[in-house]
């Protein structure tokens, strides 16, 4: 926890430096009067002041600004001062509203190159053709007739030439989207249609097609789902499940499997706890979103998925492979903004600062090539992010500067003030409702509210 707070802070403290810097640098070559300089909000911790400007770090670390004269709505400014913000044309308060955003870019192609440089270690299935070597039980990729060995070509008439690039659209694959999956198999090209099932308790979805890692994993239970049938019957972390009415269950298919044609009857299981044998009754129960009968346990987590191998690319390469990585990630992210738009997903899937935070942890903690890549991601989604049209952002500023840009003369102040305090309250909301999922991630707070109010 530590190490993620550390990381956090010192991560986020250099994202927000450089975009408030990109701010200050053309503020001050478009030779506006440059008033405060902070790192963090609040009480000021350190600071000292130089030419006009007073340069502190404040008491919270969860941004920072740059405080311009005459940028604020509430201040009396003099035509003729030639140093306010104010008194500056459209295209010079657009330029230093936009470097934000440009510095926050450049932040993450300098970073991404880097990472390639140095060394990332990089799971090495990734570049391997997609060949489906495990077919979930009862799943939608076993009812659409997918068969073990099929090679997948296309994904919704995309190329899929390696498992990187089958992953990405899985990912942004959501429940009940009908997808179009083409693959070669003993020299022919059949076109499956395939519906994505929820996962439950998850805002995610799953086909059920994967890459076998090893040998098919026992019938380990990693976690009991509280009020299922599984923790009704005592069942516990760590058990194995050896059978299912007597009939032996090597791996956690054949578990599936057996319980999937049990139905939803009681069945028998012979367990093994702590080296002891045991024995439990329990009755499994239909889970109307997976389409399948369920105990309410998870699978084994810690399998053994593929072996990592750190890659050194020479220098230009880096830079090649970097660019190339981050024009991938742009896509990515209007993808899914886009598609958080269309409500095609749920808010839910994002991740906020407590998220973020223990991301950034683990990244530190397996290595700084993993950090970097890490932070120039983040940067690239600020760069982004602050570009959208949503006042309070660069973007809602650079809109108001368009407008005012076509009608020959700003907005009122009245409907400026309004705007922002519109986009002020979108903007706390999804931050609170973003960080309410990262708490209910890690803590289960869910959970905790349904025993409070009860």
């Amino acid at each position: 926890m530590i190490l993620s707070i550390v990381a956090f802070v010192v991560a986020f403290s250099i994202l927000v430096l450089v975009h408030e810097f990109g701010h200050f640098w053309v503020a001050r070559k478009a030779g506006v009067a440059v008033e405060k300089f902070s790192i963090g909000f609040g009480p000021k911790i350190f600071g000292f002041k130089w030419k006009e400007t007073d340069f502190c770090i404040s008491l919270l670390p969860l941004g920072g600004f740059v405080k311009m004269r005459g940028e604020g709505e509430e201040e009396e400014i003099s035509p003729t001062d030639t140093t306010a913000f104010s008194n500056k044309s459209v295209g010079a308060r657009s330029a230093v509203v936009m470097a934000g955003p440009f510095m926050n870019l450049v932040l993450s192609f300098l970073l991404m190159p880097l990472v390639f440089w140095i060394g990332k270690p990089e799971i090495t299935f990734l570049s391997e053709p997609p060949v489906v070597e495990r077919i979930v039980p009862g799943s939608p990729a076993e009812k659409a007739g997918f068969q073990v060995g099929d090679k997948i070509i296309k994904f919704n008439g995309e190329v899929t030439a390696t498992w990187e690039a089958l992953l990405q659209p899985l990912a942004l694959t959501t429940p009940g989207q009908t997808v179009s999956v083409e693959v070669e198999r003993n020299q022919s090209h059949p076109v499956l249609k395939v519906e994505a099932a929820p996962i439950p308790g998850s805002e995610g979805s799953y086909l059920g097609i994967e890459k076998f890692f090893g040998a098919p994993p026992k019938a380990m239970v990693s976690g009991v789902v509280d009020g299922s049938p599984a923790a009704q019957a005592g069942l516990e972390k760590g058990d194995l499940i050896l059978t299912v009415e007597g009939q032996p269950v090597e791996n956690w298919d054949a578990l599936i499997r057996a319980v999937t044609l049990k139905g939803g009857v009681n069945i028998t299981l012979q367990i093994l706890r702590d080296k002891a044998p045991l024995s439990l009754q329990i009755k499994p129960k239909w889970d109307e979103s997976a389409k399948r009968w369920l105990m309410g346990i998870h699978g084994p987590e810690d399998l053994n998925i593929s072996s990592l191998q750190t890659k050194k690319y020479g220098f230009i390469e880096a830079v090649k492979v970097g660019w190339k990585t981050n024009i991938k990630n742009i896509g990515l992210t209007f993808e899914v903004l886009g598609k958080l738009v269309t409500r095609e997903i749920s808010y839910k899937t994002l991740g906020g600062p407590v998220q973020i935070a223990v991301a950034l942890g683990k990244a530190s903690a397996s290595g700084l090539a993993d950090f970097l890549y890490f932070m120039a991601f983040l940067s690239l989604q600020l760069a982004i992010l602050n570009i959208l049209p949503i006042p309070m952002l660069d973007g809602g500023h650079l809109l108001f500067f368009a407008v005012e840009a076509i009608r020959g003369k700003a907005l009122s102040l009245k409907a400026r003030l309004i705007s922002q305090q519109v986009g002020m309250v979108l903007l706390l909301t999804l931050i609170f409702f973003v960080t309410l999922n990262d708490l209910e991630r890690l803590l289960g707070l869910s959970k905790w509210f349904q025993k409070f109010w009860h």
